[in-house]
């Protein structure tokens, strides 16, 4: 491995909310730029051979489809870290323990012994995705076995960070830890 990739001090600007939203932005602007090309081939069949265009389309738009999925597994996975990240950068400020809190429970668990707070629900939210994203990354399904993920979820997913962030940025306001 290059000395370059075992240099983990890539945090020059810090992290931020607006992280959150560059990667929906990046992911959904991937998937709508390919859906415009896969849609102007699937014209460009339809027309060249409309009665083999079925056949030729079939496999293409499946694996397509797939392909899709997975640029919103994507999404969890990086949304998932640059929260944990958040936690660990922004409002408990100390970047070793990056390395001390291993695990989602455990770094949500030093937020709230750190005086941050969420509702129950949140945190079981929140462990849920955690779940869903550890599932993908260490056991991913494999190529047929697909995840019904969409925007929707991510969607879903990013209300659900971003209300506990904004709980998070009052209390930061609000009172030094």
């Amino acid at each position: 491995m290059r000395d370059r990739l075992k240099d983990f001090n890539w945090h020059i600007h810090g992290l931020s909310e607006g992280d959150i939203d560059h990667i929906y932005e990046m992911v959904k602007k991937t998937i709508e730029d390919r859906n415009k090309i896969l849609d102007e081939y699937k014209a460009q069949v339809e027309k060249e051979d409309p009665e083999m265009a079925p056949d030729i389309l079939d496999d293409i738009c499946y694996n397509h489809g797939l392909q899709n999925l997975i640029l919103w597994q994507f999404a969890l996975w990086r949304l998932q870290g640059i929260f944990e990240g958040l936690m660990i950068l922004k409002y408990l400020k100390d970047p070793s323990l990056s390395k001390k809190l291993i695990g989602l429970k455990a770094k949500l668990k030093k937020m709230k012994d750190s005086g941050f707070t969420f509702s129950s629900d949140d945190y079981d939210a929140i462990l849920e995705w955690g779940e869903l994203r550890n599932a993908l990354s260490h056991c991913p399904p494999e190529w047929y076995g697909y995840v019904d993920l969409f925007e929707a979820d991510i969607q879903e997913y990013i209300s659900l960070i971003k209300k506990v962030i904004s709980i998070w940025e009052s209390e930061e306001a609000n009172h030094k830890h």
